[in-house]
């Protein structure tokens, strides 16, 4: 969190990151690019299923799988389906959402 103060600007992702493929990387490095630090939510199993078919991995899994990347600062819960909610807590400057 600390890091995150001090940033210049904020960037905020979020993803399903069910079946995470190189494409999903790419979004995450595109969007880290974009600013100084990088908050990813990744999208709890209850508001994935709100909009479409149940996740194949759990999302303890998933929340796994996608902080591992190096170019994500921080990474948090997401549980409706869109952003508002996370960008309200967080003090986010650009809000990335689909491909680049």
């Amino acid at each position: 969190m600390a890091a995150k103060k001090q940033a210049d600007r904020v960037v905020y992702i979020y993803v399903v990151g069910d079946s995470v493929h190189i494409g999903h990387l790419h979004d995450l490095q595109q969007a880290r690019a974009l600013g100084d630090y990088l908050i990813m939510s990744v999208i709890a199993d209850k508001g994935i299923t709100d909009y479409k078919r149940r996740p194949v991995i759990l999302f303890k899994e998933r929340l796994e799988l996608d902080a591992n990347p190096r170019c994500v600062d921080e990474v948090v819960r997401l549980d409706g389906v869109g952003p508002t909610e996370n960008r309200k807590k967080l003090d986010v400057d650009i809000l990335v959402h689909g491909d680049f």
